[in-house]
């Protein structure tokens, strides 16, 4: 295991930034969708946003929703359920969805599908082709169904393209050993594809793979897992395919690395959602809980002369600040952006509706990170318990910058939300040979 802890760092907490933050949809129930969980919203070249919920849609069991922005002239966004899951083709997806280049988005679910060695279906996942009219539906096709046994069960994560087009996930239970795996997508031609489980946790090198994975420049996969390790809380991750100088464990088609252990104290447990690379290969993330308070942490991992190098950038409060990230974060303008689940005060059943932050690195080194809370939720009109992680993309047709993402509760019916935290100085910045929209420091 290469790893190595920082000493942990407790950042300033700035005032919050000129944001202005607008409710653009709440869940109305019924048929519409409902409680989206651990989505970070897709975003199309028109600027509309795509996600899913956990519950909703025509069935009760989950939904593919479509946020258009309004036309010249209009204010209000449309809402749309694209898909509506019937068990047979998934139930309750959790996570975020991904577009290849033609436009299809590309999915999970926590449970439904084919198998019966699940009670209620160990999961799917799925490809939804837009229609060739506007108005015609999209097309949906199931391209996997977990097994408990060989694939796994219970897709929590969503899905990365690698750059030959497959897909790769992770299953948070049963493989090999039980404690889960990475699964690989293969595209094996007319509409068929081909699945692998390319990594079986056994508990020492991590279990309960929860996140969403990154790839690199290499193909390399990265990601983290809830449990596991030596101490239980976790572990953050990094597999490589056989050929790339190292030689994987039968029954393992990859080989892994543990980048990172995390011990549960004050280095934070539990990196639920994953990490996110920077241009210097450095990797960021959050854990729901551990740090002085045992409300989590945002760390970073730095890449290695020898070893990778940990080191805890900011330790939340539970105050204004917000505590337990359960999201992703997001890179952008060289800050990153993130949601806690609770704190922020005292609403939301008591432990708080949670926040949205920003965290700055520091102007001069050896000093701190600081962190300015950019909204605190009420459980209101604006929504509550965000769990997923941001989005930026332009302000609908428009040409500023915004940070988009959901929450879970709160709301007009209480079924949660869709946001809109508008940049105060909207900027561009070019990542992975694309321009991305961003807000400025």
């Amino acid at each position: 295991m290469l790893a190595a802890t920082g000493a942990p760092a407790l950042a300033q907490v700035a005032p919050a930034t000129p944001f202005s933050m607008s409710t653009l949809y709440g869940f109305a129930g019924g048929t519409d969708a409902a409680f989206p969980q651990y989505v970070t919203l897709a975003i199309d070249g028109k600027g509309a946003l795509y996600g899913t919920s956990q519950y909703g849609g025509s069935n009760g069991l989950g939904a593919v929703f479509k946020l258009t922005p309004p036309g010249f002239g209009q204010t209000a966004w449309t809402e749309t359920v694209i898909h509506s899951f019937s068990s047979a083709d998934g139930a309750a997806p959790l996570a975020g969805l991904i577009f290849d280049s033609q436009g299809s988005l590309y999915g999970t679910t926590l449970r439904g599908g084919a198998s019966a060695n699940c009670p209620g279906g160990c999961g799917t996942a799925f490809k939804l082709t837009p229609p060739v009219t506007p108005a015609a539906p999209w097309t949906f096709t199931t391209i996997f169904n977990s097994d408990i046994g060989t694939t796994g069960s219970t897709l929590l994560g969503g899905l990365v393209f690698d750059g030959l087009g497959a897909l790769y996930g992770s299953a948070v239970q049963g493989g090999f050993y039980g404690g889960g795996v990475v699964y690989q997508l293969t595209p094996s031609g007319l509409g068929q594809w081909t699945s692998a489980a390319i990594y079986n946790f056994s508990g020492a090198d991590g279990g309960f793979p929860s996140s969403t994975l990154i790839t690199d420049t290499s193909g390399a996969l990265y990601g983290t897992t809830s449990f596991g390790g030596p101490a239980g809380a976790g572990v953050v991750f990094k597999l490589m395919r056989s050929g790339t100088g190292c030689t994987p464990v039968t029954p393992n088609l990859w080989c892994q690395t543990v980048l990172y252990a995390f011990t549960g104290g004050v280095d934070g447990g539990s990196a639920f959602g994953g990490v996110v690379m920077d241009k210097s290969g450095a990797l960021y993330g959050a854990t729901k809980n551990g740090g002085t308070y045992n409300f989590g942490v945002i760390f970073k991992l730095t890449p290695p002369a020898t070893q990778w190098t940990q080191t805890t950038l900011y330790t939340f409060t539970g105050g204004k600040d917000g505590a337990t990230s359960f999201g992703p974060l997001t890179l952008a303008g060289g800050a990153l952006y993130g949601t806690t689940a609770y704190g922020n005060g005292g609403g939301c059943g008591g432990n708080g509706c949670g926040a949205l932050f920003q965290l700055r690195p520091p102007a001069a080194p050896a000093t701190n990170w600081t962190l300015a809370t950019l909204h605190g939720f009420s459980g209101a009109a604006d929504g509550g318990n965000p769990l997923g992680g941001l989005a930026f993309g332009a302000l609908g047709y428009g040409f500023g910058a915004a940070v988009y993402g959901v929450t879970s509760y709160g709301g007009a019916n209480g079924l949660g939300t869709i946001f809109a935290l508008q940049c105060a100085h909207p900027a561009r910045e070019v990542f992975g040979g694309a321009q991305h929209v961003a807000c400025a420091q």
